[in-house]
């Protein structure tokens, strides 16, 4: 019983500092978070780290497109799912906390979507 309790208070003291550590971060504090990153989401309404860890990076991506008017580049997609992910886990691995991390994934399930569609077209049509 007693391992099981002190499993539960690390989990707790775990679960404290989590929550500390986003009172104490500021957006810019953030792997690839610069200057114009910060002015997106504080448009966005975004404005802090606690408030970025509630929201998904695709939603924000489709509303920065309509509030400018503007196709977004990818690679601001990419940096909001690097953002989002380091403010749900401040202890992600350095190698997720990169936007180009998330420009790899995002490429490849291109790459795999793209395949499976040419398989698709080429399947032979029944009689």
């Amino acid at each position: 019983m007693s391992a099981s309790r002190n499993s539960e208070s690390r989990h707790r003291k775990r679960q404290r500092g989590r929550a500390q550590k986003d009172t104490t971060r500021a957006l810019r504090d953030l792997w690839s978070v610069g200057p114009a990153i910060e002015r997106d989401l504080q448009s966005l309404g975004v404005h802090s780290v606690a408030q970025l860890a509630r929201r998904s990076p695709d939603r924000l991506y489709r509303q920065l497109g309509r509030l400018t008017r503007q196709r977004q580049d990818p690679c601001v997609l990419d940096t909001f799912r690097a953002a989002v992910a380091q403010a749900c886990d401040p202890d992600l691995p350095v190698e997720q906390c990169v936007w180009w991390y998330y420009s790899a994934l995002r490429k490849e399930v291109r790459t795999a979507t793209d395949g499976q569609a040419r398989t698709r077209k080429r399947a032979p049509k029944h009689p």
